[in-house]
């Protein structure tokens, strides 16, 4: 397969105030356009900070953690960049911001979860960053104290989801709030929806959801960080937004949540082996057919010291679940190593893994982009779309962007691990059919 490249020009937006400059250059490998941020606003990572992606309205935004929460947009029709802007101030929690637009096209913007202050920023107008901080108002969360993980669904009409788990110690428990009127208002917060007190280690990640047609699609895991860090199996349940119901692969209804050893059972993808290894499986990302079929991919634990894992890929085929497929013999060594998967149909597939390159210092989290192709029988290596080799610093976190336009269906970040220090960049890139490739 022959991968096209175009090579973007350096394109330098003007802006009228130096601290909020952003600059786009070639120097990312494969074409990716690397968006640099001046220190102030400089990406501040470790494995809570996710930024988070959106396109809607021909505009892409991307919500992320500098020194405090901010949010950058990019305009498909002018091709360029507005300057990065703070929305608020965080007081040192770790889960970053997790972002949707409601149909009005009000953007929000949730921050400092998972030890914080669990803010709230909506912007004062549509589809529209604004230039400083005093172009947002802060809104109140409707969920519980000691919230995290944050993951926000607009299914339209006004009508959005935001789960989050809680809990500061076992058990820690998945809920979810819903409003019908686009935020304005939230009802029936902290409505369960997982609990593994009963049949489990009494705490659950769940990191990846992806909804469709009605459905909140979700993967996760049965952890304990008493063991410590302790993580096993994969589950798969859908939500309905009809009933507000969690149900299983067939269809089967588990009531308003998964929470018995029963239910459990019935939502699970693949049961990881009962041996020494405490991370057994991790980090599950999820995508989902035209057909409404989950594909998995997950970190699964092969080693405790050192701590390793491969990628594996596991799939609903309409009867059952298959049997885990290893993507490639690269092995990862760190819990806070990410991956995605994106679907353009049954034949082809998209998987983005990090995996330590050249130069990569031993446990530490992220490393190259790979990306990696399933034409409906088979996984490919197609090529590394980032090298931390030549970006200076390992990197992670390729995520697809929500309803991402093909020149930008996934980001990344430099993943400098807790610090700012003027090397932590963001990037993004696209696919169309065989090529990969940037418009500018």
């Amino acid at each position: 397969m022959k991968i096209k490249i175009v090579v973007c020009t350096i394109v330098m937006l003007l802006a009228t105030s130096l601290s909020s400059l952003l600059v786009t250059n070639p120097s990312p490998s494969n074409g990716a356009i690397d968006v640099t941020l001046t220190p102030e606003h400089d990406v501040t990572i470790n494995k809570l900070n996710m930024q988070h992606g959106v396109h809607v309205n021909n505009r892409t935004f991307i919500s992320y953690m500098g020194s405090d929460p901010c949010i950058i947009q990019y305009n498909h029709t002018e091709n360029s960049w507005l300057p990065s802007v703070q929305v608020g101030s965080a007081s040192g929690g770790k889960a970053a911001p997790s972002m949707f637009i409601n149909d009005s096209g009000y953007i929000w913007i949730f921050y400092d979860f998972h030890g914080g202050t669990n803010s709230i920023r909506t912007s004062k107008n549509p589809y529209y960053i604004g230039t400083s901080s005093s172009d947002w108002t802060a809104d109140t969360w409707p969920g519980c104290s000691d919230a995290a993980y944050i993951h926000c669904i607009n299914v339209g009409n006004d009508e959005v989801y935001i789960f989050y788990r809680c809990g500061s110690s076992n058990p820690r428990r998945w809920y979810y709030a819903y409003s019908t009127d686009g935020g304005e208002t939230w009802d029936s917060d902290d409505q369960l929806i997982i609990s593994t007190s009963d049949g489990g280690y009494g705490e659950s990640y769940v990191f990846g959801m992806k909804y469709q047609d009605g459905k909140v699609h979700m993967v996760w895991h049965d952890s304990d960080h008493a063991y410590p860090d302790v993580s096993r199996n994969v589950y798969y349940n859908y939500f309905d937004t009809t009933d507000q119901h969690m149900y299983n692969i067939t269809g089967a209804d588990l009531g308003t949540a998964v929470d018995s050893a029963a239910d459990m059972a019935a939502s699970l993808a693949y049961q990881s082996p009962n041996d020494a290894i405490q991370m057994e499986t991790n980090q599950g990302h999820i995508d989902v057919n035209s057909s409404g079929y989950p594909y998995i991919i997950f970190a699964n634990g092969s080693s405790n010291s050192p701590e390793l894992y491969s990628w594996d890929f596991l799939y609903w085929n309409g009867n059952e679940w298959s049997n885990p497929v290893n993507l490639t013999d690269d092995l990862v060594d760190s819990e806070g190593t990410t991956c995605d998967i994106k679907i353009y149909n049954d034949d082809n597939i998209k998987a983005y893994l990090t995996v330590p390159g050249v130069g990569h210092s031993a446990g530490d989290p992220g490393g190259d982009i790979k990306q990696y192709d399933w034409d409906g029988s088979v996984w490919s290596y197609n090529t590394t779309i980032l090298h931390e080799s030549v970006e200076g610093d390992a990197l992670n976190m390729g995520y697809k962007i929500k309803d991402g336009l093909d020149e930008f269906a996934m980001m990344a970040v430099i993943y400098d691990y807790n610090e700012v220090d003027g090397n932590n960049n963001i990037y993004c890139w696209g696919n169309s059919g065989e090529f990969l490739w940037v418009e500018w």
